[in-house]
């Protein structure tokens, strides 16, 4: 009886393992716009293509639906969810509200450890502000450094729902970046949003953060709408 509850627990780790696999790089391949708002991904297909049973697929599938990058259409079954102008908007009218509660709660709790985290993380984005940089890291970067941020509030439920806003619109704002040279504005941005916390200035903080986000989300508006890249409604 030991024996076979030894192997049942390797073989549900095995199974989540493939399922976490496959959940990581369709993720990827959405956000990345190598799998396009509206693509079809049909379960068989992936299956063959990773090389596993039809269950961790579905569930991969299930998992993203839950990030609100896939979506489950009548008579068509999983696609890629496209985004709206008014979805994006909303999303960001969204972070504003989330995120600057959250980083008005953490100011009088970030640690000078906490500080130098969030310093250490722009010190890395100055690799992408070249021209020809490979824009793969710049969502899980910009992520790293708001949560650095966020995380000290203590408000995991915020904290969760804030890092799915971030992951929905990932693949539009690394594809507007490629559309302008936005990228140092931005860097300035996060500069000045951290200088304003280090100096526990939680008027100033939140209003540069919600001025930052909100710009954000205009600009990707703005740029994705030149390029025909999102559906009007």
């Amino acid at each position: 009886m030991a024996i076979k509850a030894k192997s049942d627990l390797a073989g549900r780790a095995r199974h989540r393992t493939i399922k976490a696999t496959v959940t990581d790089e369709l993720r990827e391949q959405i956000i990345s716009g190598r799998i396009r708002g509206g693509d079809p991904l049909r379960q068989e297909s992936l299956a063959a293509e990773f090389g596993c049973s039809l269950i961790p697929v579905r569930e991969a599938l299930l998992s993203l639906q839950g990030e609100g990058l896939v979506e489950f259409v009548p008579h068509k079954g999983a696609v890629a969810k496209e985004i709206t102008y008014s979805e994006i908007e909303e999303i960001f009218d969204l972070r504003a509200l989330l995120e600057c509660d959250i980083l008005s709660r953490a100011i009088p709790k970030l640690s000078d450890d906490d500080i130098q985290r969030a310093t250490d993380i722009l010190l890395q984005f100055t690799r992408l502000l070249e021209p020809d940089a490979d824009l793969q890291n710049w969502g899980k970067l910009n992520w790293d450094f708001h949560a650095a941020l966020y995380a000290p509030a203590g408000r995991d439920y915020t904290f969760r729902m804030i890092e799915r806003l971030h992951t929905n619109c990932d693949r539009y704002i690394r594809l507007q970046l490629r559309l302008d040279e936005g990228r140092k504005e931005a860097h300035a941005e996060h500069e000045q949003i951290l200088a304003l916390v280090q100096a526990k200035d939680r008027r100033g903080a939140t209003k540069a953060l919600r001025d930052h986000i909100l710009a954000t989300g205009k600009k990707l508006i703005d740029g994705l709408s030149a390029a025909g890249a999102v559906r009007g409604s």
